[in-house]
């Protein structure tokens, strides 16, 4: 299995509140994540810190442990939540994620918030995650096209996040085969490319990292303005 990460703080941002992990669990198991914070310096980077320290310590009982991880990020949310509610300097911090445990042929996986998980198999690019924010329901209510979502000032306004009271991930799982990949990535990227240009850089033959640097260098020519955070994993039979 090979991966390969990228962040870049963007030409606009002072500072880069992304966090990514690539992480070996037991039983060969191989956990990857991406946490966007959010909030402001300093809030905003001790959230998305918070989220991926304690993924970086995860140990669970069971090869996938994915409602271990759910448990997890609910543990979490409520720390921030109460720090936030301590120190007026952090008000309104928060975190999205997206996780996904890889073994045995199956993707689990737990997301809160709009940061996005990708499964591409052959030729096709599949979007596994739904964003959790005001414009996907606007889409979802027939107000807003897709495309029209993508460019909405509501995708920042986020429906669930990690430090936001009643945290409910959402969890899933799909099959893989060997030789499929996996991409998670920050709203950095998926907001500056459309979809159809995402599709056609991540389905291109080339090697993973090529692919990764692609993808960024074309968020920041497009005009990006946010951090960028992408992982990319081609997966084996592990």
């Amino acid at each position: 299995m090979k991966t390969y990460a990228r962040t870049d703080i963007g030409p606009v941002r002072s500072c880069n509140e992304d966090r990514y992990l690539i992480r070996e669990l037991p039983e060969g198991s191989l956990l990857l994540a991406v946490a966007d914070g959010m909030g402001g310096q300093p809030g905003g980077e001790i959230a998305a810190s918070a989220v991926v320290e304690a993924l970086s310590d995860f140990a669970p009982a069971s090869p996938f442990g994915i409602e271990e991880l759910s448990r997890l990020i609910r543990n979490v949310s409520d720390r921030l939540l109460a720090k936030a509610e301590a120190d007026e300097a952090l008000f309104g911090m928060g975190s999205t994620v997206i996780a996904t445990v890889v073994l045995k042929g199956r993707v689990h996986w737990v997301h809160v918030g709009d940061s996005r998980l990708y499964h591409l198999s052959g030729d096709r690019l599949t979007r596994i995650t739904i964003d959790q924010n005001m414009a996907q329901f606007l889409v979802e209510e027939g107000e807003l096209t897709p495309e029209e979502a993508r460019l909405s000032p509501t995708r920042n306004m986020l429906d669930q996040c990690v430090g936001c009271p009643e945290c409910e991930p959402v969890t899933g799982y799909f099959a893989y085969r060997p030789g499929d990949s996996l991409f998670l990535c920050s709203d950095g990227v998926h907001d500056f490319l459309a979809p159809e240009t995402l599709a056609a850089l991540l389905t291109a033959k080339t090697e993973l990292e090529t692919k990764i640097e692609t993808v960024v260098r074309a968020v920041l020519n497009g005009g990006g303005t946010d951090n960028i955070t992408l992982i990319g994993a081609e997966l084996g039979d592990r």
